[in-house]
């Protein structure tokens, strides 16, 4: 279970470094049953959102095993990112995070250390369901325990004021821009198509490529054609909707 997250993790840094797509998607609902059905879709990973659903870390396990017994690698969207939450979570046997309103090195940096043990971090070292227990102590202290997949979210003002600088942290994996929020702090929420809006957009791109960072977006309505745009225009992490809009997309109708 351990060596097979970390050659996901490994396969996912692949895809990233060679700008080639990695598309996940999120899932908002605590339902094994329906996630189930949904990771049987071969995405690379799934983030289980922990911010905006309905998820809580009493059921997470149950959710994360579900994942581990698919194609794809499990990750949460963290909700407070709070020394105890990124203990938690990973202890779960998320195989890494996703870190909301990001705003610059120091708290991303501190955050990081919440989630890897020493000697790259400081998070408690001990017995959990990541390694079983104790069972795989030692794998996991090999393969996925200082290390996690480590995914930073570009969603408000001061992350980009402070971009060029968080750029270049070399433990994170990839930025990933939360379309809504950042749109909201820019006092244009959900305006796609504002001019400030597009700018920003177009700033991230710039600093991707100025420091080989890669870039991922959340593509919110599923739409293959969309889907294909944006990795044309240089977003290899991305998130293709979440399963909470894969329901409703299928459910309007009119009499």
């Amino acid at each position: 279970m351990i060596k097979n997250k970390y050659n996901k993790i490994q396969n996912i840094r692949r895809l990233l470094r060679n700008n080639a797509p990695c598309v996940g998607t999120f899932i908002q609902l605590s339902d094994p049953n329906s996630l189930e059905i949904i990771s049987d879709n071969n995405y690379s990973w799934i983030a289980l959102d922990l911010e905006h659903g309905n998820i809580n870390i009493s059921n997470l396990s149950s959710l994360v095993r579900v994942v581990e017994n698919s194609k794809s690698l499990p990750i949460v969207r963290l909700g407070s990112s709070s020394e105890y939450e990124c203990k938690k979570v990973l202890e779960s046997g998320a195989a890494g995070v996703i870190v909301p309103m990001v705003k610059n090195v120091i708290q991303l940096t501190k955050i990081y250390n919440y989630c890897a043990w020493p000697p790259k971090g400081h998070r408690g070292v001990g017995y959990s369901r990541a390694n079983l227990y104790g069972k795989y102590f030692n794998d996991y202290q090999k393969y996925l325990s200082q290390k996690p997949l480590f995914i930073a979210m570009v969603e408000n003002k001061e992350c980009l004021d402070n971009l060029s600088e968080l750029m270049q942290l070399d433990f994170v994996d990839a930025f990933f821009i939360g379309p809504y929020d950042l749109s909201a702090s820019l006092n244009v929420t959900g305006s796609f198509k504002n001019k400030l809006f597009l700018k920003s957009i177009d700033n991230i791109k710039r600093l991707s490529k100025k420091y080989k960072k890669p870039i991922g977006i959340h593509l919110i309505e599923p739409n293959n054609k969309k889907l294909k745009k944006i990795i044309k225009e240089g977003f290899s992490f991305v998130a293709y909707s979440l399963d909470t809009v894969f329901i409703q997309h299928n459910s309007y109708f009119k009499i």
